[in-house]
């Protein structure tokens, strides 16, 4: 057999990094800090991704996902620049009114990236009463 072979009469050696990763980890609580929603649109979350390194054949470099928080449905759209997240929003947001019987969104949670804080997008949630 051809390998490493391991002396195990060496003690363990303490790695710096190892340390400093434990001293900074923090567990994830296995309980909800708020209730779980109880309609569908009630809290939607949202997030933005890219550019990636290889753009799709219509140009599209970033996508968006919007996850409804009770039923976990996930719909995700291909952008071709940051600028579209408000436009593809909108979408959405006809989506959900459509198809679940005139459901509004009432809470939208998002990182609070730049792409989420223009005045444009902040003047849309507040015409349609959406929390952010």
């Amino acid at each position: 057999m051809t390998g490493i072979t391991l002396d195990l009469a060496l003690c363990e050696e303490h790695c710096e990094a190892c340390i400093f990763t434990r001293a900074t980890w923090q567990s994830v609580p296995k309980f909800r800090v708020s209730p779980q929603s109880q309609q569908f649109g009630d809290e939607i979350h949202t997030d933005m991704w890219g550019p990636a390194p290889v753009s799709t054949r219509r140009r599209q470099r970033y996508f968006i996902t919007f996850m409804d928080n009770m039923t976990r449905f996930t719909l995700t759209y291909l952008l071709v620049a940051k600028s579209d997240v408000l436009s593809h929003y909108c979408q959405f947001e006809a989506w959900v009114k459509t198809q679940n019987h005139c459901v509004t969104i009432k809470v939208l949670r998002s990182n609070h990236g730049s792409k989420y804080l223009s005045g444009e997008f902040d003047k849309h949630l507040a015409a349609t009463s959406t929390a952010h």
